[in-house]
């Protein structure tokens, strides 16, 4: 049997993780898997997918004034709006087969599966991108959206590969 180029394996991972997140509840937005969907047993079989190879991409973003200054109120709403706008914004960005889902407050998750470290970072870069200065509109006052980026390294543990490993490996990175 011929092996899959790199191109047919992406799309045979991208088909396969597209059937398993129709199956994955989203959270109230809409716009993204509801977090407590990634369970071990999810992520050790998106790993498997991608033939052991999970990359994962913790987004952090922050709303800032048009200066470049975080506002220091807390204005209510705001921080969901720009959370909407930031997953809208993911979730058109993203390749097939990656999942996206909010994993705290300000916090967005990207699962890669069958992404090594190198491409991780690639691919991270990209979506930070899409979503940094992305703006809106929020009582009167016109906002931008800042977005820090961390690389999940091989987080697993006993049972597998877990989120909040990945996700505290990826907060790491960003404090580096």
């Amino acid at each position: 049997m011929p092996q899959d180029t790199g191109e047919q394996a992406r799309d045979r991972v991208a088909r396969e993780a597209n059937s398993l997140r129709a199956s994955l509840p989203l959270d109230p937005t809409g716009t993204s898997i509801a977090a407590s969907a990634l369970t071990s047993d999810v992520l050790n079989r998106l790993a498997t997918l991608g033939g052991g190879h999970l990359g994962g991409v913790l987004l952090i973003v922050t709303p800032r004034l048009m200066s470049g200054v975080q506002p220091l109120d807390e204005a209510p709403g705001r921080d969901d709006q720009m959370i909407v706008i930031a997953l809208r914004r993911v979730a058109q960005s993203i390749r097939k087969g990656d999942l996206v889902c909010r994993v705290s407050g300000n916090e967005l998750m990207c699962i890669l599966p069958g992404t090594g470290p190198l491409e991780a970072r690639s691919v991270g870069r990209r979506l930070a991108g899409d979503v940094a200065g992305n703006e809106f509109w929020h009582a009167d006052t016109q906002m931008t959206i800042a977005c820090e980026m961390g690389l999940a390294s091989r987080a697993s543990g006993a049972g597998g590969y877990e989120v909040a490993a990945m996700i505290e490996s990826a907060r790491r990175t960003i404090l580096k």
